[in-house]
């Protein structure tokens, strides 16, 4: 290991988030402090793509930026779920599309350097509309 953790406290607890207060000794044997994030469940992501090959896209307001972005579908994984039932679930959930064929394509740490959040992504095709199902606290524009 580069980094053996010295001590570990709980700086913050959310709704779905812990902050972690660790304390490590680095290979040069400084001490050092690092803020680490636990996110439990993981998240899924999916490239829907059409039959003339576009990514479908979402317009989605983002608290920590301040501002509407544009991105793939994509959301919590719960952790009584499977990957693929919670990717069906988002694409579903944010654009009202259903996929006849999905393939699992990798699982990436986006921000490994402070927070423990997984992603699953997976590319969908043949895709047909149906009504959109978003939570109540969604706002999203296909």
């Amino acid at each position: 290991m580069f980094e053996a953790v010295l001590s570990c406290r709980q700086a913050y607890l959310g709704k779905s988030i812990e902050v972690l207060d660790k304390v490590v000794r680095l290979p040069n044997d400084r001490v050092a402090h690092r803020d680490v994030v636990t996110y439990a469940g993981g998240a899924v992501c999916v490239v829907a793509l059409t039959a003339d090959n576009r990514v479908v896209l979402v317009r989605q307001y983002r608290p920590a930026p301040e501002m509407v972005m544009l991105e793939i579908p994509a959301g919590r994984h719960d952790v009584r779920e499977r990957f693929l039932t919670a990717a069906r679930r988002e694409l579903r959930e944010e654009t009202g599309y259903i996929a006849s064929s999905w393939k699992k394509c990798i699982e990436f740490w986006p921000s490994p350097g402070f927070v423990d959040e997984r992603l699953t992504l997976y590319i969908a095709k043949g895709l047909r509309h149906g009504p959109t199902k978003m939570d109540s606290d969604e706002f999203i524009r296909p």
